[in-house]
């Protein structure tokens, strides 16, 4: 989203700042979670090793930013 001054109406000062929808396209989730109903059922454990690299690098990220708010 982003702001665009849109003038309203016929006035010479009926200007507004309004949010503009910047045209993205969503993805959709086409494929299962999971690859079967056993798996499905087991309790996953998960930790950090367990991670992908994005996946640590938004962990780290927050993490980071959690120490900084708490030491202020």
């Amino acid at each position: 989203m982003e702001y665009k001054v849109v003038k309203i109406g016929n006035g010479k000062s009926t200007k507004r700042r309004v949010w503009i929808p910047i045209n993205s396209i969503l993805g959709h989730k086409n494929q299962p979670y999971y690859k079967t109903e056993k798996e499905m059922l087991e309790d996953q454990i998960y930790n950090f090793a367990s991670l992908s690299q994005s996946e640590k690098g938004i962990y780290t990220k927050l993490k980071n930013n959690e120490y900084r708010q708490s030491n202020i």
